[in-house]
């Protein structure tokens, strides 16, 4: 129904699923999401850091980070992945988060700073590598960019997505159509 535009429907279902499973934090969440679509801002985020607060998962602190992003409130946005942080020390997709976080409100360093941090975590976490070398490209780096990418691909010949990052990066760095069609051939092996 949300989808449909309709989210006085949608909450009506939400509150039929409340009942019949009271526990669920993702169906509680989803229901204190159509506030916002409702026009209620001040409510749904009230839910949903109720939600967060009794809940050892993520997923309502995942959902105030994207509603607080939309509504480009960066810094509530922000205070929401540190309150992962919490719940999940050392995971490398909340500074991933952060990192995404940092890049909406166009802070290139504090984003690389994320990103390179959650790397440390976890060096295989290709979106981290895909935002530096986005920034990268931003920068005007388009070297660094093709490094971290052939980096990726040396760590992990198969990955298809950083044999497609590095095209576009080639490309949009006027490289050849050849050399473009053999970066492709190389991701389909």
């Amino acid at each position: 129904y949300l989808r449909l535009g309709d989210a006085q429907a949608a909450e009506a279902q939400f509150i039929r699923a409340v009942k019949i499973s009271p526990d669920n934090m993702r169906v509680r969440t989803a229901m204190a999401l159509t506030h916002l679509t409702r026009g209620d801002p001040n409510t749904a985020f009230t839910e949903l850091q109720s939600l967060s607060s009794q809940s050892t998962d993520t997923f309502a602190d995942q959902a105030i980070v994207s509603a607080r992003v939309k509504r480009r409130e960066f810094d509530a946005a922000l205070a929401a992945v540190d309150a992962m942080a919490k719940k999940d020390p050392g995971s490398a997709a909340v500074q991933e988060l952060r990192g995404r976080v940092q890049l909406s409100r166009k802070d290139y360093v504090a984003a690389c700073e994320a990103f390179e941090q959650a790397l440390k975590i976890d060096p295989a976490l290709f979106v981290a590598i895909s935002n530096l070398a986005g920034i990268d490209m931003i920068e005007k780096k388009p070297d660094q960019a093709v490094k971290r990418l052939e980096a990726a691909i040396k760590a992990d010949p198969r990955n298809q997505y950083a044999h497609l990052a590095l095209a576009e990066v080639r490309s949009r760095s006027g490289a050849s159509a050849e050399e473009i069609k053999g970066i492709l051939a190389e991701a389909i092996k």
